[in-house]
């Protein structure tokens, strides 16, 4: 048996369905979140696809 420790979390946790994803063309996981998270902010420095998303 596995104990874990309880800790304070302030704010919210969101799950994507990997559906979600799998049905959309995307490049990367930055692409594929967008507009499927309420709240959540994506950027991206410039378009290129190798770029890291800032989330």
């Amino acid at each position: 048996m596995e104990l874990r420790k309880k800790i304070n979390f302030t704010g919210t946790v969101s799950t994507v369905d990997l559906k979600v994803l799998d049905s959309r063309p995307i490049a990367n996981i930055g692409q594929g979140l967008q507009c499927t998270i309420s709240n959540l902010n994506i950027s991206q420095s410039d378009g290129s696809i190798e770029k890291r998303c800032i989330i």
